[in-house]
């Protein structure tokens, strides 16, 4: 229990202090990347289900993938095109890495995988949007 403490703990602080540094790089970017984050984060987490159960609910992804879309195209006016590209690029990254490491990992229990790809996508996203705005 006390290492998933520490471990929300440390979660919550890293969004707290990326989400300020965007607030003060730009308000409409820090709207737009708590959006998108929480959507494209979410995208990851139906990944991680979708990769879990053996690639067999691929219209589940689709439709995921399709909630992203609006939320992304909003970013390019806040923040410009890299402002886009860079917290998708890095939380792609971070989920594809952490699915690879989890893959390794069988004591882990497959059943939160999924959210623990959510929460770590989402932190990186902010850490690309930070790093870009």
């Amino acid at each position: 229990a006390g290492h998933g403490v520490l471990a929300l703990v440390l979660l919550l602080s890293a969004k707290f202090a990326l989400l300020a540094a965007l607030g003060e790089a730009s308000e409409p970017a820090l709207i737009t990347a708590l959006f998108a984050g929480a959507v494209v984060s979410r995208f990851f987490q139906v990944v991680a289900h979708w990769a879990a159960s053996a690639g067999s609910d691929t219209r589940s992804l689709g439709v995921a993938a399709l909630w992203c879309a609006v939320p992304l195209v909003l970013m390019v006016p806040a923040g410009g095109v890299a402002f886009l590209l860079a917290p998708v690029v890095l939380s792609s990254l971070a989920c594809f890495a952490l699915l690879r490491w989890c893959r390794t990992r069988t004591s882990l229990p497959t059943a939160e995988r999924p959210g623990a790809v959510q929460q770590v996508c989402e932190v990186v996203f902010y850490l690309g949007a930070a790093a870009a705005a």
